[in-house]
């Protein structure tokens, strides 16, 4: 069965209902002119909260096409490892939207495949150099905070799966994309356009699966989503990339550690705001594990 679900996101209008895909964009992309690739400023991070070195790393430094392929395995291995835990909701949706890029990037859709081959693995290793990390020591500095109020959330099961998900894309959105587009490059706003399709592609797939394997309340509840919290992904989009061109444009490391500031303190205020408009229960739990148990 295909379950066409969809998240809530405003721009100047009332909130208007958008596909998945339209939230899941907020993960990969956002209009801009090609740049070059950033310095590294992790050292900036409060906490030291992203690992060092991403810039100039050796993360798909050629833009090869085989960094696809390590980032699908590692996220298919992770998914694979995570099982009924509360966070295997974001990690499945994830997966589905990475594989799908692989084979568009491969399928000639973009114009700078080795940007899209470093941008995607990139991304892609910011959430599980998070989650790697978290699971050794969730206190550890090394996670970021918003972050870590997504992976705790669900860990201790107070959210709901639809809640699960969207502090996920909100650490990933709101923290992750301005350092990824400042460090990897930016697309051009052709292929920028192009992604749009493929993340419209990824949308009744990879909620399907969800609803298929993990949660089949999720339907339900992302009609009952809540409207008095943002939840507006091409806000977030749009802040993401003006993070990316202060970045850029800041003259050292001490004004890049100011915007990162900015970058990780919006970021967990829309964690705790979106914790608090998910909650969930135990009988809501207890149906959830014994589903996820049975078709997983």
């Amino acid at each position: 069965m295909k379950h066409h679900v969809k998240l809530r996101a405003r721009r100047t209008a009332p909130r208007l209902v958008i596909g998945v895909a339209g939230a899941i964009a907020g993960l990969l992309l956002t209009v801009a002119p090609a740049q070059a690739v950033g310095g590294d400023i992790s050292n900036n991070y409060p906490g030291g909260g992203a690992p060092d070195g991403y810039a100039n790393s050796g993360i798909c430094p050629t833009g090869a096409d085989a960094c696809l392929d390590t980032i699908v395995n590692q996220m298919q291995s992770n998914y694979n490892t995570i099982g009924c835990s509360h966070n295997n909701a974001f990690a499945d949706l994830y997966l589905f939207v990475t594989k799908n890029m692989r084979t568009a990037i491969r399928g000639g859709r973009f114009t700078d495949v080795p940007l899209w081959n470093r941008l995607t693995q990139t991304f892609g290793t910011y959430y599980l150099d998070a989650y790697n990390s978290w699971k050794a020591n969730n206190a550890s500095t090394k996670v970021p905070e918003a972050w870590r109020i997504a992976f705790n959330s669900a860990k201790n099961k107070q959210t709901s799966t639809l809640g699960d998900i969207y502090l996920a894309i909100n650490a990933h959105v709101n923290r992750d994309l301005a350092y990824a587009y400042y460090q990897s490059g930016v697309p051009n706003a052709a292929d920028h356009a192009k992604v749009n399709d493929i993340l419209s592609e990824t949308q009744v797939p990879g909620f399907a699966d969800i609803t298929l394997h993990l949660d089949n309340a999720l339907p339900a509840q992302v009609l009952a989503q809540p409207t008095n919290v943002d939840l507006d992904f091409l806000a977030w989009r749009d802040q993401a990339y003006s993070f990316a061109q202060q970045l850029a444009a800041a003259p050292d490391a001490a004004a890049r550690g100011v915007i990162a500031q900015q970058i990780e303190a919006n970021a967990t205020a829309h964690a705790n705001a979106i914790k608090a408009a998910f909650p969930t229960n135990w009988l809501a739990n207890l149906n959830r594990d014994a589903y996820c148990a049975v078709w997983k």
